[in-house]
């Protein structure tokens, strides 16, 4: 067979329904269903849907920004109208309709799996079968428990219809039931079921379902069972052994997609499809005969006339699990992708790594299983364009701007094994670094964990082990945060923990300059719970713009207020009145906008606090385009406005009512024009504006319409209203962009409602 690679990765098409300035990135090429319909390939993946078009080779992607209520698909199906239907693990279950219309229900329990029949939508669910009703958008019917011989609220992992019989694949066994012939589909004893304890079955765990040559067959995972004469038999033969993920039928032959690869069976002799990729997970035959093949982190592959074409992929993180995040000197975002690798991104294009001890290591589920890229957990950015990640065991790999990488451990650095402690006894063989900083001097600091900080010097020949930060009063050696303050005072943030250790906040004054000589050094002062920090489990850490040190703890946030006192001491931590608003919070980051906004990301959303005002927002993915409410890590962009998010399932993106202003009004942009009321496009954006500007609008008669202070930000909007509030009238209207006592700028502007 001959193979014919695909090396570009083919554009996206953006089809934004959010009003918001939110955008979602994920990594779109873990494939957990796919669906031929027509000219198009559609896939349900880790990071949202994608819609392949044959005709011009273009890709769709929609995530929780575009329509999806949620990320997570886990299954794909069509019905007999052309709705796309789409069932998530968060429990949603999406349609999406032919005129580019979604519409949602929640389910309450995480969707497996999909199948239409005879007007009906069923979903295997986590915990029941649930036949749901597009016209009355409604459930129709709810089994917890197909058959008497499997248990209650257990999941549903594949569906499959032969004639009017129901098929039902569980983690117990297989089930079916006639549903035009049963009235209640409830009662557990109108289901036969069928187990390894009444059957030949050898495994309960199945995975697939599908009828070929009018016989039905079950992937399970230790193989493939077919049923006949009201008994199952396995399949002769050794080549389906194992787990099997997918089985799909055409009139000739049983495509079979297994843990060693997909393979194609007539009934009595198999055939190996010799798929490029190593990872497959689901099949589907389109109607001329031609295999698409979805895997487990390469996106799709497609089979054609004895050629495979490989791989069809879209661009995005490497993968969705964003523990740390920074930005270089160009503006380019790095990503610490936990459990995957490396990733950059430029603002149109992304750029992955993997991290070179892995390259050649995969575990069954396509996964790099060391532990150098299972525990990637920080980055940071150096001042020659540098990038240091932080491993939760193996050290720290610097990846230089050539895209070479060099790894500091145990036997190249002073960087040492974590010390034994019982409740983490993974960890006594493995050398941590969960954090890094960065100083002007662009000496690098690596929080090694139980052990101190580890301090590189900038010619990256000289090393010190920094443990002065560790007293009576704080004996935590784990440090969740680190940073440096206007005065180049160091603060580290230490957690309670194994062992009786005691968390907090540790305060270097000043190192006089020589981080790698401890002895010249200032005091180290320590501050706790009875110095009136909220609790010793600290999080996070961030320097507001008049130099107060904001800090996150699992109960909720603290203050310091430097000016105060020259060094910490009881009375100057305090807990502000907004306690009610966002106490007992896990609060895990925090970021300090230009205006002087305080971002807090929690295990809950995302809250903005707005100190002057003594305002308060919260944004959760119900009214926001967050991606996920468990927020691991948060980074300003202050140059362009962006607020990135990172989680657990991908990376947000919010786009700030600011901009860094300017030093002059050279840059400036005014777009759109026109602006389309009409279509709800209802902002015009004065872009890359100085600190001390002012936006006009005018009438073409001189009258004037609007005056907008930029207070500060390098953004301005103009909603198409005037003074008074109220829209106003299309027409063409001008513009002046004036610096207070400066320059000006001036253009049009055409309004159309």
């Amino acid at each position: 067979m001959k193979r014919v690679f695909l090396t570009t990765i083919l554009s996206l098409l953006p089809c934004l329904v959010w009003a918001g300035s939110w955008h979602t990135y994920t990594n779109t090429n873990y494939i957990n269903d796919l669906r031929i319909v027509g000219a198009q390939i559609w896939w349900g993946t880790t990071g949202g849907v994608v819609s392949y078009d044959k005709a011009d080779s273009s890709y769709t992607i929609y995530r929780n920004t575009e329509g999806l209520g949620g990320i997570d698909v886990q299954a794909v199906e069509v019905d007999e109208e052309g709705n796309l239907w789409f069932g998530l693990a968060n429990g949603v279950l999406n349609r999406l309709g032919p005129n580019g219309e979604w519409r949602r229900a929640s389910l309450e329990y995480g969707i497996n799996c999909l199948i239409y029949h005879k007007l009906y939508m069923w979903a295997g669910t986590e915990q029941a079968l649930i036949e749901f009703d597009p016209q009355t958008w409604l459930p129709r019917e709810i089994c917890e428990q197909p058959g008497t011989g499997l248990q209650r609220d257990r999941p549903i992992r594949c569906l499959w219809f032969q004639g009017d019989t129901l098929w039902v694949g569980t983690e117990q066994g297989i089930s079916y039931i006639d549903v035009a012939r049963t009235e209640n589909l409830r009662d557990p004893a109108q289901w036969t079921y069928f187990t390894s304890s009444n059957s030949s079955l050898s495994n309960n765990i199945i995975n697939a379902i599908t009828s070929y040559q009018d016989t039905i067959y079950a992937g399970t995972s230790d193989g493939i069972y077919k049923f006949a004469d009201g008994s199952w038999h396995a399949l002769a033969g050794s080549w389906h052994r194992g787990v099997v993920y997918d089985l799909k039928a055409d009139s000739a032959n049983l495509l079979v997609v297994t843990e060693r690869g997909a393979w194609s069976w007539n009934g009595s002799s198999v055939e190996p499809l010799q798929c490029p990729s190593q990872v497959p997970r689901r099949v589907s035959i389109g109607p001329q005969g031609e295999i698409w093949v979805g895997t487990w982190g390469e996106g799709a592959c497609l089979y054609r006339n004895g050629n495979w074409y490989y791989p069809f992929q879209t661009q995005g993180p490497i993968g969705n699990r964003i523990a740390d995040m920074a930005l270089d000197s160009k503006g380019t975002l790095w990503l610490a992708c936990r459990g995957y690798g490396m990733s950059g991104f430029d603002g149109q294009n992304w750029e992955n790594f993997i991290p070179i001890p892995d390259a050649t290591l995969h575990d069954s589920s396509g996964h790099y299983e060391s532990p150098i890229s299972k525990g990637i957990c920080a980055v940071a950015v150096d001042k020659v364009g540098n990038k240091w990640f932080g491993l939760w065991s193996g050290g720290v790999i610097k990846l230089d701007p050539e895209g070479e990488q060099a790894l500091y451990d145990e036997d190249n650095s002073i960087l040492r094994f974590s010390d034994h402690r019982p409740e983490y006894s993974w960890a006594t063989w493995n050398v941590v670094v969960n954090q890094i900083m960065v100083d002007k001097a662009n000496n690098k600091y690596f929080a090694n964990w139980y052990n101190g900080v580890a301090i590189l010097d900038s010619s990256e020949n000289n090393w010190v082990m920094y443990d002065r930060l560790i007293s009576s009063r704080i004996t935590g050696r784990l440090i969740q945060d680190m940073l440096i303050d206007n005065q180049g005072g160091k603060w580290f943030a230490h957690r309670d923990g194994a062992g009786g250790s005691k968390g907090g906040v540790s305060y270097l004054v000043d190192d006089r300059g020589t981080p790698l000589e401890q002895g010249d050094d200032s005091l180290v002062y320590f501050l706790g719970e009875s110095d009136g920090l909220l609790n010793n489990k600290v999080n996070s850490l961030a320097i507001d713009l008049d130099g107060s040190i904001w800090i996150g703890t699992d109960e909720g946030v603290s203050k310091y207020v430097p000016w105060l006192s020259t060094v910490p001491k009881p009375g100057y931590m305090f807990l502000p009145n907004y306690y009610e608003t966002i106490g007992h919070q896990e609060v895990r980051a925090i970021e300090i906008d230009t205006k002087g906004n305080k971002w807090f990301g929690t295990s809950n959303g995302l809250f903005k606090y707005e100190e002057e005002n003594f305002l308060w927002r919260e944004y959760t993915t119900e009214n926001s385009g967050l991606l996920d409410e468990k927020i691991n890590c948060l980074l300003l962009d202050k140059n362009r406005g962006y607020l990135w998010i990172g989680t657990d399932k991908g990376l947000s993106m919010y786009e700030l009512e600011m901009v860094k202003p300017k030093l002059n009004l050279s840059q400036l942009l005014v777009y759109p024009s026109p602006l389309l009321l009409s279509q709800g496009k209802n902002e015009v954006r004065f872009k890359n504006l100085t600190a001390n500007s002012v936006v006009y609008i005018f009438t073409v008669n001189g009258e004037l319409v609007r005056e907008i202070d930029s207070e500060g930000s390098g953004l301005v909007k103009w909603d198409g209203r005037n003074q008074g509030g109220n829209l106003v009238a299309s027409g063409v209207y001008l513009w002046v962009v004036r610096e207070k006592g400066g320059d000006k700028r001036s253009g049009k502007i055409a309004v159309i409602r």
